[in-house]
């Protein structure tokens, strides 16, 4: 409990998230003796078990992560972290997500950090990639690669309604990857390293299902072609243009999907090395583009400005 921040509890965790400007977490990962601290039960019948297996014995007062035990601490070397944050005029709230090689997109215990407490009139937080439990969670910890795109559902909690702002406290991202905030019910894609996104919110904005962070580590532009082994294809895109360099063969179409699955349109290539055609008329956003021919079947995620 953090008297000069009542609303929000500070966070006891092993993730190695970069601290932000107003980031409640604590640098250490054991409670000195006399120190008070709450559990929260899922129902009144629950067992918690202190053995002596979780003691320690340490002659100092405060036990920081990657400490040597003496007096000087090792510097703790930081995970890729985004802090996605909400503010209105008045009040402003945050979540932290972040990303190392041991982490999985579910439940991990001691990394992973439930929401307690929290501003009532505007609360921001996550649900885990892999849902099993509906809890709001304050950090999230998730893997920093992958051939899939991550979607994180993103909640949040704003009763008054009005104009808000989503922007980021930090933005470091694993190599090569890139992150866009999702607003379903607009269908909007921002990309959380260029620009913030703002909103007119309607009164009882309430939980998840509209907001969302994806992170996708394969995104490619026209400066950073990135071209797997088994793939025969460049596929990439420079503003509202769509490249695919490679050689294709008569009757070979590119069919674009937006990130929902749904077919925006197809398009007849020519046996050539290069093609490429305009994504005018359609949203900024990530979009599927998936080639198909006699020879060839081939998708790949690209960003559209």
């Amino acid at each position: 409990y953090d008297p000069a921040n009542p609303s929000m509890y500070s966070i006891i965790s092993n993730s190695g998230a970069i601290p932000g400007p107003t980031r409640p977490e604590i640098d250490q990962d054991n409670i000195q003796v006399g120190q008070g601290f709450l559990v929260r039960a899922n129902d009144g019948l629950s067992t918690v078990n202190f053995t002596a297996a979780m003691k320690i014995h340490s002659t100092g007062t405060t036990f920081y992560k990657k400490s040597t035990g003496g007096e000087e601490e090792e510097e703790q070397e930081y995970w890729p972290t985004l802090i996605l944050n909400v503010s209105n005029d008045s009040k402003e709230a945050f979540t932290t997500i972040t990303f190392n090689e041991n982490m999985t997109t579910g439940l991990d215990i001691t990394y992973d950090a439930g929401s307690l407490g929290g501003d009532p009139a505007l609360k921001l937080y996550t649900r885990l990639v892999e849902d099993d439990n509906g809890v709001n969670f304050a950090i999230q910890c998730l893997p920093d690669s992958g051939d899939d795109n991550l979607v994180i559902p993103v909640g949040l909690d704003f009763s008054a309604g009005g104009q808000v702002r989503f922007s980021t406290d930090v933005f470091v991202l694993p190599d090569g990857a890139k992150a866009y905030l999702e607003d379903r019910l607009l269908e909007v894609f921002t990309d959380l390293g260029e620009e913030d996104y703002i909103v007119d919110l309607p009164s009882g904005t309430d939980g998840t299902g509209r907001f969302f962070v994806h992170v996708d580590f394969q995104v490619t532009s026209a400066g950073a072609i990135m071209k797997p082994d088994n793939e025969v294809l460049e596929i990439y895109s420079y503003g509202r243009e769509v490249f695919i360099r490679g050689l294709v063969e008569q009757n070979t179409e590119a069919v674009v999907f937006d990130i929902m699955g749904r077919k925006i349109k197809s398009i007849r290539l020519q046996p050539s090395e290069m093609n490429s055609f305009m994504m005018e008329g359609h949203g900024r956003g990530v979009y599927l583009i998936h080639v198909i021919g006699r020879e060839i079947h081939q998708t790949r995620r690209v960003y559209i400005e």
